[in-house]
């Protein structure tokens, strides 16, 4: 299989944008992309996501071979945790900034894929028409519907709690109290979503509005990303979170050209504002016999003979005297 993605975000109606996003191609057909939706007030938010994000970027880019997908997660995981501590040390008016993130490293030879989750980001898989969240979900709510299924809190309790929305882990340079790391099969057609929580202004039930959505642009990554992000719009909430949405489809090998080698570790940004073109290669079509040798070379050297004839001439009245006398002599043979 192959893999075709399209990414896109809105600000909602924040001050800032506070999510990041990033891919990744590397070696032995694996692919990496990684979201983040950073917290801890002004502008922190903004640096926290963006360090993980290029922090999964080095580390991924520095691997020189990945035996283990999930192994190699965690040691991300790690490292971009060791890259926040050290910035909280450096700029301690930063304390108390963290973020979300979602992994996937994709290889596209076999197609399986492996995550890594914190916080409480989504990440979907959509099949056959049906939506299903395959990360955990690191936030307070998690808590108070295992209280409600006890008999010890109301649903209308819990649905009204103020702490409802409040993350139980995140990335923030501490002891990271709760990670999901998974791995799975990618078949062809299914999609693998990775968004910020501001997508989930629209429902993500099986059947809900995201489900709609996906089904209404048939899957297809660009229009999957544009009409969510247009529907999350459209919802018209006041206070709308930051949305980002990476949508990556599994293709088939013939529906979809390999990226060329020399494209490897470069990053695709992609956007809902501008996609880049899908690139077609072309092979040359080959008749079966020898290639003729080019006679450009032959051309190339008469005219530097010309030039050179052409200095001398100017530059020399017994090479011109020369010339005509032995033209003269010739002629008169």
């Amino acid at each position: 299989m192959q893999a075709n993605f399209y990414d896109g975000a809105i600000i909602g109606q924040r001050e800032e944008q506070q999510d990041d996003r990033t891919n990744l191609i590397l070696h032995e057909g694996y692919r990496l992309y990684v979201l983040a939706d950073g917290m801890g007030g002004h502008n922190a938010g903004n640096v926290a996501s963006k360090l993980v994000c290029s922090a999964f970027r080095d580390f991924f880019s520095d691997l020189a071979a990945i035996n283990d997908s999930e192994k190699a997660l965690k040691e991300a995981l790690n490292h971009a945790n060791e890259v926040m501590r050290g910035k909280l040390d450096e700029m301690p008016e930063l304390q108390g900034m963290g973020t979300t993130v979602i992994a996937v490293l994709l290889h596209e030879p076999t197609g399986q894929y492996s995550f890594i989750s914190v916080g409480d980001s989504p990440l979907y898989k959509y099949s056959e028409g049906r939506l299903q969240r395959i990360n955990d979900n690191h936030a307070f709510y998690e808590d108070l519907k295992r209280l409600v299924a006890a008999g010890e809190m109301s649903q209308e309790e819990a649905d009204t709690h103020p702490d409802r929305h409040a993350i139980t882990s995140a990335v923030m340079g501490r002891v990271i109290e709760k990670f999901d790391v998974k791995s799975g099969q990618f078949a062809a057609g299914e999609l693998i979503i990775l968004a910020s929580d501001g997508l989930q202004t629209l429902t993500d039930t099986e059947d809900g509005e995201i489900a709609q959505v996906l089904q209404s642009a048939q899957a297809d990554p660009e229009q999957s990303v544009i009409q969510l992000l247009a529907a999350v719009e459209e919802k018209g909430i006041s206070h709308q979170d930051n949305t980002t949405i990476i949508v990556v489809r599994s293709e088939n090998e013939a529906s979809v050209t390999s990226t060329p080698p020399e494209q490897a570790n470069e990053e695709l940004q992609v956007t809902s504002e501008q996609a880049p073109k899908t690139q077609v290669e072309i092979p040359q079509k080959s008749s079966g016999q020898p290639a003729k040798k080019s006679s450009s070379k032959v051309w190339v050297w008469l005219l530097l003979i010309g030039v050179v004839a052409a200095i001398l001439w100017i530059a020399s009245p017994e090479l011109r005297t020369f010339v005509f006398d032995l033209v003269e002599k010739y002629t008169n043979a």
